[in-house]
């Protein structure tokens, strides 16, 4: 019925997006996309625009998906803000995405997409703590190198903490204080690339 409607009067760009919306719903990204993108530039409200990013988003478009929810965002479109935030909060942009929620909250009945944004920023640091002490006890286990730098990091940060207990330092402590402080940084350099090398294992 509503293609028919279309055929009969292609202007109806309410039309048209109700029937991009149901494409959408129905899995037909590439039709839901068409319909979209035939409303007028200049005729697309906030929601076409967020509906595009999401669109772009299933063609793995990512700068126009982006492009299309600022478009929404400065319509004050919050659930564009939501979708904008996520793609900060995967990215890791954890600071930028809760200023973003923000900015959303201030506005009147903001979509609920922008609490659970709030909520998931919140749990990341917890969450990516526990996940690296996870790696770090594993990488303990079953790599000899790791497990070595882990003792000599925990060695040197003793040694610095009876230096730095002291009230005064010689000339000859401070050099020392500021060799160790080097190596446990080198150290520290070297454990944080094996990690990274073995969540890059995972991955693979």
């Amino acid at each position: 019925l509503t293609e028919r409607l279309l055929y009969l009067q292609p202007s109806d760009t309410d039309a048209r997006f109700t029937l991009a919306y149901k494409y959408s719903q129905a899995n037909q990204d590439d039709a839901s996309l068409f319909h979209y993108l035939k409303i007028p530039y200049q005729e697309r409200g906030a929601g076409t625009w967020n509906n595009l990013g999401v669109e772009f988003d299933h063609f793995d478009l990512p700068g126009k998906s982006i492009g299309a929810y600022r478009k929404a965002e400065e319509l004050g479109e919050t659930l564009a803000m939501s979708n904008l935030a996520y793609k900060l909060i995967k990215a890791g942009f954890l600071y930028e995405a809760e200023e973003l929620c923000n900015k959303a909250m201030k506005i009147q009945d903001y979509h609920k997409n922008v609490s659970h944004a709030i909520s998931t920023i919140k749990d990341i640091p917890d969450q990516e703590e526990k996940k690296e002490k996870e790696i770090v006890e594993v990488l303990k286990e079953g790599d000899a190198e790791f497990r070595k730098l882990t003792e000599e990091h925990k060695n040197l940060e003793e040694l610095l903490a009876r230096i730095d207990s002291k009230r005064f330092l010689t000339a000859e402590e401070e050099v020392e204080r500021k060799k160790i402080q080097k190596q446990k940084l080198l150290k520290k350099d070297r454990m944080a690339e094996l990690i990274r090398d073995y969540k890059k294992g995972r991955m693979n």
